[in-house]
């Protein structure tokens, strides 16, 4: 089975809203639908699993029916990203070959680019979509330079992120029993020994995390969705 995972549990603190970041009404829809959207479009995945607050499962299960999307089914998610990864991993069928995590916080992921990653996990076990730096970069002590990085080396990650199905779950078990925190599913996979593949991102595919966020995303929307 080849199943993706779509976050979007978080509540936003730095959105400063009430109600929670991926069912802000974006374009007509709360915003995790077109991520959502995305990845079903890209008619792949024998299931999607949508992790949302508990307080949403009910509205979330409604919506995914009227929307006519029969792969995904919605469950509760956990406090924190990492939690919520790893609830999701484990409710996957027993027989899951390979699963794209991507979040309900980036509405213009492409099929193409959710295609392109999974195959790139398919044929090296772990990749994840992410762009070139393009600007300079600088380590600073208080208000002082400390050095230049190399930025030819540096990437700015994105998500979809997919990976062999064992590995990215026995790499979620080794971080929850060492109690190791990570900012995205690939560092886990690296801390295990695994080499991840980057897959050529999208600049369009924003994360949306602030109010400032949502009116660039507001920019693009009517030519991306």
């Amino acid at each position: 089975m080849l199943c993706a995972i779509l976050t979007c549990a978080g509540i936003g603190t730095r959105m400063n809203s009430r109600i929670p970041k991926a069912f802000i009404p974006f374009y007509g829809k709360p915003l995790f639908f077109h991520a959502l959207n995305a990845l079903h479009a890209a008619a792949v995945f024998d299931q999607i699993i949508v992790a949302v607050p508990h307080e949403r499962l009910v509205y979330t299960t409604k919506k995914i029916r009227e929307w006519k999307m029969n792969e995904a089914i919605a469950i509760p998610g956990g406090r924190e990203r990492q939690e919520t990864v790893y609830l999701a991993l484990c409710q996957l069928p027993s027989n899951t070959k390979y699963v794209l995590i991507h979040d309900g916080a980036r509405p213009f992921a492409t099929p193409d680019l959710i295609r392109r990653t999974l195959n790139a996990a398919r044929r090296w076990g772990a990749a994840t979509a992410a762009l070139p730096c393009t600007d300079t970069l600088k380590t600073a002590n208080g208000q002082f330079v400390q050095a230049t990085l190399d930025r030819s080396k540096i990437f700015l990650i994105q998500t979809p992120q997919a990976f062999r199905f064992d590995t990215i779950l026995n790499a979620h078990k080794k971080a929850h029993m060492d109690n190791f925190i990570a900012t995205d599913d690939a560092a886990h996979v690296e801390r295990i020994g695994h080499k991840v593949r980057i897959v050529p991102g999208n600049r369009l595919n924003l994360k949306i995390t602030t109010r400032d966020d949502l009116k660039i995303a507001g920019i693009f929307a009517s030519k991306l969705l």
